[in-house]
């Protein structure tokens, strides 16, 4: 069921022309989709910003190298 959900949110992005990725995580037996990734924090803010208009709860995940 869970994966169903992750497909089904990985499809809309993919129509709202976002090159959405399903990951799962074993430890926690659970899927999440990535929208997007970038290169540079700021695009990546700029775009969590706007997906929080739709959804709400989408954050990001910041690579610090």
């Amino acid at each position: 069921m869970w994966v169903q959900n992750a497909e089904g949110l990985q499809q809309r992005l993919k129509e709202a022309g976002y090159d959405a990725q399903i990951v799962k995580n074993e430890e926690k037996n659970m899927y999440r989709v990535v929208a997007s990734t970038f290169a540079g924090k700021a695009d990546a803010v700029n775009s969590r910003d706007q997906l929080r208009a739709t959804y709400p709860d989408a954050w990001l995940l910041y690579n610090v190298r």
